[in-house]
């Protein structure tokens, strides 16, 4: 099993919402990852820009899913139109230097 780089089986609870829980948790409630950014395993199925043949993927798992599937290379298959609870998108800024 490999778990994300700055995580492991013992700590990946520091990381993500994961493991059946019973809803997500409030962005930000959980340790960024080594580049500040959080929440990228668990929590919700996070859509990218990415396509398998004519089904749109998302990635990282969610608050429903076991630690194998919090993993930005486990992929989850959808369609544009599937309304979830364990599936969102992410929204960046980037701020002038």
């Amino acid at each position: 099993m490999e778990y994300p780089s700055y995580a492991s089986s013992e700590n990946l609870n520091k990381y993500a919402q994961y493991g059946g829980m019973m809803t997500t948790c409030n962005v930000g409630e959980k340790a960024p990852n080594k580049w500040g950014v959080y929440d990228m395993y668990g929590n919700v199925w996070e859509w990218c820009g990415d396509w398998r043949g004519s089904n749109p993927v998302s990635k990282g798992g969610s608050f429903k899913s076991s630690a194998k599937f919090c993993d930005a290379s486990n992929v989850n298959k959808g369609r544009e139109n599937t309304k979830s609870s364990e599936i969102g998108f992410r929204v960046l800024f980037a701020p002038k230097k």
